[in-house]
Parts: structure tokens; sequence; C-alpha cells
């Protein structure tokens, strides 16, 4: 069995040691429950222009039988100040951009709490932009459930935005997020439900559910192992009556039918 499994930076990075990822442990509980070899093709998104022809590049090279899709609140509703920096020097701004963004992106300083501090005042002062707006999270994702569908005999999962982090420190701000994050929720759930795709969203955010609270590396935005553990758990779940439904059985019911014949 073959599962393209598109995620985000916490599969594709490394952020933590000592643990498995989320779907290194979902591929051996995917072995054990249907009595076949599970081989994982992990791709990390971010949602650009190009990435729907990529998408479609990764489908026709590793054949799924089951693609699982997650969409992050990250794209549209973090604030980076290197980025609202950037735009608002024009030519000057790259330079100064790209400073910052390796700053932000190195673990000396993202897993420093002083950082951290001085980070959210930035985004609370200046402010700062989001890499990607509502529409062309919805345009490019769109696209890409199509893609993931036309894939003849595969099982499609999808898992909207779900904000398992606070990106705004006001409730103004939060309130904004919220609507931001409803309206691309909103868009994919109706897609879905038009193309016959499991979905998975939330109608409120979950950032204040006590396993979201923790379970993060050092720069308070990956997860750990012990939240990629929990996740792995409800993966499986979701996945496995995906698969189910697409006419795969788990082998103990294969072989007590084969018993029973």
């Amino acid at each position: 069995m073959k599962l393209l499994f598109l995620g985000n930076s916490n599969d594709a990075g490394q952020w933590f040691e000592g643990g498995r990822k989320r779907h290194e442990i979902l591929a051996e509980q995917l072995e054990a429950e249907f009595g076949e070899p599970v081989e994982v093709v992990v791709k990390s998104l971010w949602p650009t222009a190009k990435l729907p022809g990529l998408v479609a590049g990764w489908v026709e090279a590793s054949e799924p039988d089951v693609i699982y899709v997650a969409m992050s609140a990250y794209w549209f509703l973090y604030r980076s100040v290197p980025l609202k920096v950037e735009r608002l020097l024009g030519k000057a701004g790259p330079t100064v951009g790209t400073a910052g963004f390796k700053v932000a992106s190195s673990k000396r300083w993202s897993h420093n709490a002083i950082f951290r501090t001085t980070r959210r005042g930035l985004q609370a002062t200046i402010g700062g932009d989001s890499n990607f707006t509502t529409d062309e999270v919805i345009e490019r994702m769109s696209e890409i459930v199509r893609i993931a569908v036309r894939r003849e005999g595969a099982a499609v999962y999808v898992k909207g935005p779900q904000n398992k982090t606070k990106y705004s420190t006001t409730e103004r701000g939060l309130a904004e997020d919220e609507k931001k994050r409803l309206k691309v929720h909103n868009a994919m759930k109706t897609l879905c439900a038009q193309l016959h795709v499991p979905y998975e969203g939330t109608d409120a955010p979950v950032f204040d559910q006590e396993v979201y609270r923790g379970g993060r590396v050092g720069d308070g935005l990956h997860a750990d192992a012990s939240r990629h553990a929990y996740e792995a758990t409800h993966l499986f779940g979701v996945l496995r009556e995906t698969l189910i439904e697409a006419g795969h059985q788990p082998a103990r019911r294969a072989a007590s039918e084969a018993g029973g014949s």
C-alpha cells in the first residue's frame, strides 16, 4: 500500500530527537491493520502558485492508494515581521527581510524565549504580513483536492485548517483570525462535500484544547514527539475508515471471512 502524505514542515523537517514522526507511527499501525507493507511518500505543502503542478507530479510518480491532504492555518494567519518589512521597503526589503527570515529559522534564536517574546511584541506593534491570502489558499488547495480525486482508485482524505496555535495576542486579532479561518474551512468543506471526499474540520479553533497547549519544541510552533504520537493515533482512525470505505479490508476481517467460507 502506498500513502502520499501531503503534510507540512512538521513532517519534512527534523525538529526533535528521541521519537518518531506521526507518519512513521501511522505506517506501522496501518501495516498491522491491513496486513501489508505501507510505503509513505512525505511532502510538505506550501501553497504557492506552483504547488498544484508539483502535487500532480507527486501523484503520478508515487501512484498512491491513499492521499492525505493536510492544510495549515499558519499559511494565512501567521504574521511575519520580516515579510512585512520586505514588502514595505521595496528594493531594500529583500536584503533586510532575508536576514530576518534566517534569524527566525535558526534554532539558536527561534528556540530562545527572549527572542520569541520580542517577536510577539513586534507583531503586536509593527504588525506582520501573512505568507498567503485566504483566496490564494482556497484556490490552490481546491485544485490540489481535484488533482487527488482524479487519481483512479485512490482514497482521499482532507484535513482543513484547525488553528492549533494562537497567532494573535488580542481579542480583536483572534476574531479576525477566526473569520479568515472559517472562510477557508467552509470553502474546503463545501468543495469536499461536492466531490464526496472525507473532510475533517472544526467550527471553532482548537488551540485552547489541552493537547495543543503543549507538545511543542522550543520554537513554540512545531510539534514534539508526544504530539506526533497523539496525532498518529487520530490519523490511523480516520484513514482506516477511509481505506475501508474505498474497499480495503483489514487483515483480521479478511482472515475471518476466508476461514468461514
